[in-house]
């Protein structure tokens, strides 16, 4: 069992969208949401390579949750 929730998925998609340049008009589409809510919550947040790589090995099972 995957500890990563799929809101978590959503949050991460969306920054990791806005940060390669995706407008946010079409991250808003994608997640169902409106553009005030994707300035809101997402527009100013970027996820540094060794977020990415965290991310990464906790979806494949190589790294635990912190409690």
């Amino acid at each position: 069992e995957k500890w990563c929730r799929f809101h978590d998925l959503r949050h991460s998609y969306a920054i990791h969208c806005l940060g390669k340049g995706v407008p946010i008009d079409f991250v808003a589409l994608s997640l169902g949401n409106s553009v005030q809510v994707c300035q809101k919550y997402y527009v100013g947040f970027t996820l540094t390579p060794y977020q990415t790589q965290v991310m990464k090995e906790m979806l494949n099972g190589k790294r635990q949750r912190a409690a």
